[in-house]
C-alpha cells in the first residue's frame, strides 16, 4: 500500500489503514508477565505495551529479519504504559527495536497518559532501526525512563529521539548507561521534526471529507494553539558508552523554541567516521568523553554545548 498511497500524498495514513498483525499487545492491564518466548516474521508491532501498569517481559527472543524485512516490525514497543520493565531479551527486526512512545498529536494531548517508571536491561539487539528509541510518537510525556546494560550488533541507530512539531509532549530525566555499540551508523540520532511526509497529516486531494475514514477526522485534528504540538526534550544523561565502528557520531536537530537540553555525556568513547552536527542545542556538557573521527562536532544555533576531546584518525 505504501507506495500508492505516497504517490496520493497519503504517507501519513498508511500504517493505519493497512491491517497489519500485531502479534502480542498488552492493552489496559496490569500486573503481567511476558516470559521466555520467541516471535518471529511479525507483520507489525511485535510486542505493544498500551496503556497498561505494571508489566515486567524476560527474556523474549523477536527474529523478524527471517526471508525477509517487513516494514515498521518494532521489537517491544511501551506505549503510555507504567512500571515496566523489560530484560534479557534478544532482538532482531526492521524498525526500533525497544521503543517507548506516549501517542500522538491532539488526540493524544487530549488524553495525557504518560510513559513513566520504565527500565529497560541486559538485552541485546542486531538489526533494526534503533538499539533504544524515544518517539515519534510523544505527546503523553516521558519521565523516568533508564536503559542500561545493552549491546547493538550493527544496528541501524543507537539512541534515537524523533517526533515532530504537532506531537508536543516533555521527555525528561532519561538516563542511559553501560552501553555497547559496534558498527551502529548513527549512535545518537535525536530528529524532532522527524518524516514531515509522515508525522504532518495533509488534507487529501480529490477526496471528499464525507468519505475519510474515521481515524482520518482524528489525524486531521490540529493542535491548538501550535505552541502546544513542540516537543521539549531535556535533563538526559548517557553514561558509561563505548561506540565502535559508527558512521556519524553525533546528530541532533531541534527547534529554536525548544532546544534540547540540560544533556551530560560522561565516560563515553566513540570511534566514528564524522563528528556530526547538532542544531538548537543547550546546556549540554561532556566530562570525559573522546570522539575518534576524521571531523569534531558541528555546531549552529546552539548555546552551552561543550564539545568532546577530538582525537584526528
Amino acid at each position: 500500500m505504501r507506495g500508492p498511497y505516497a504517490r496520493r500524498g497519503l504517507r501519513w495514513a498508511v500504517d493505519y489503514d493497512a491491517r497489519r498483525v500485531r502479534p502480542l499487545v498488552v492493552y489496559k492491564s496490569s500486573n503481567v508477565r511476558l516470559k521466555g518466548f520467541t516471535v518471529r516474521r511479525a507483520g507489525f508491532w511485535t510486542i505493544t505495551l498500551t496503556y497498561s501498569d505494571r508489566v515486567h517481559a524476560d527474556g523474549i527472543t523477536i527474529r523478524n529479519n527471517i526471508g525477509g524485512r517487513g516494514p515498521s516490525t518494532d521489537g517491544i514497543n511501551t506505549d503510555s504504559s507504567s512500571n515496566v520493565l523489560i530484560e534479557n531479551c534478544d532482538i532482531d527486526c526492521n524498525d526500533d527495536n525497544f521503543c517507548i512512545k506516549a501517542g500522538r498529536d491532539s488526540d493524544e494531548l487530549r488524553v495525557n497518559r504518560p510513559a513513566e517508571n520504565v527500565v529497560i536491561r541486559n538485552c541485546v539487539t542486531g538489526k533494526g532501526h534503533g538499539l533504544f528509541t524515544l518517539g515519534s510518537e510523544t505527546s503523553g510525556g516521558m519521565n523516568n525512563i533508564e536503559v542500561y546494560g545493552l549491546k547493538a550488533r550493527d544496528t541501524g541507530i543507537g539512541f534515537r529521539l524523533k517526533s515532530a512539531k504537532i506531537r508536543g509532549g516533555v521527555m525528561r530525566n532519561i538516563w542511559i548507561h553501560d552501553v555497547e555499540m559496534d558498527g551502529v551508523r548513527s549512535p545518537f540520532h535525536w530528529e524532532l521534526n522527524w518524516k514531515p511526509d509522515y508525522s504532518y497529516p495533509l488534507r487529501p486531494k480529490n477526496i471528499p471529507e464525507s468519505e475519510w475514514p474515521a481515524h482520518w477526522h482524528v489525524l486531521q485534528t490540529r493542535v491548538d494553539p501550535p505552541e502546544r504540538g513542540i516537543p521539549e526534550f531535556h535533563n538526559l544523561r548517557i553514561s558509561n558508552v563505548r561506540v565502535t565502528n559508527a558512521g556519524q557520531a553525533f546528530y541532533a536537530n531541534a527547534y529554536p523554541e525548544k532546544p534540547i537540553r540540560n544533556v551530560i555525556f560522561e565516560d563515553v568513547s566513540i570511534d566514528a567516521g564524522s563528528g556530526g552536527r547538532l542544531n538548537h542545542c543547550k546546556d549540554w556538557m561532556m566530562i570525559n568523553v573522546v570522539l575518534r573521527a576524521r571531523s569534531q562536532v558541528g555546531l549552529k544555533n546552539c548555546e552551552g554545548v561543550q564539545l568532546p576531546a577530538f582525537e584526528k584518525k
